[in-house]
């Protein structure tokens, strides 16, 4: 659609006559000035989501901080138990004997029965 409305224009400048060059020149300075107004609008959006990630960036930042700089709870929990010392034990004597089958006692053993 725009590139019939400058192909219309200009077939109309060049039909009527006239000052070629100061409507060529006119023509390119109208083209240049789109070009260059919807480079800056491209830019300023760009800066502007530029500025919001950053600043979104900075609020995430400082939320994370938070909690750690301030106390919310005012309740702290008690202190851990110390644990308890370790009872004394004695072992106690075996007193059951080991027997041996086939072998009466130990002084049988020693004579070689």
């Amino acid at each position: 659609m725009n590139r019939i409305f400058w192909v219309s224009i200009i077939i109309l400048v060049i039909g009527c006559g006239g000052n070629r060059d100061e409507l060529a020149e006119q023509l390119i300075q109208e083209r240049v000035q789109a070009k260059l107004d919807v480079f800056i609008a491209a830019e300023k959006q760009r800066c502007w989501d530029k500025m919001w990630e950053d600043a979104s960036r900075t609020a995430d930042s400082l939320l994370r901080l938070n909690p750690i700089r301030v106390r919310l709870d005012s309740l702290t929990r008690p202190p851990k138990p110390l644990k308890p010392s370790r009872p004394h034990f004695e072992p106690q004597v075996d007193t059951i004997g080991i027997k041996v089958p086939g072998v009466d006692t130990i002084d049988s053993m020693e004579v070689g029965i």
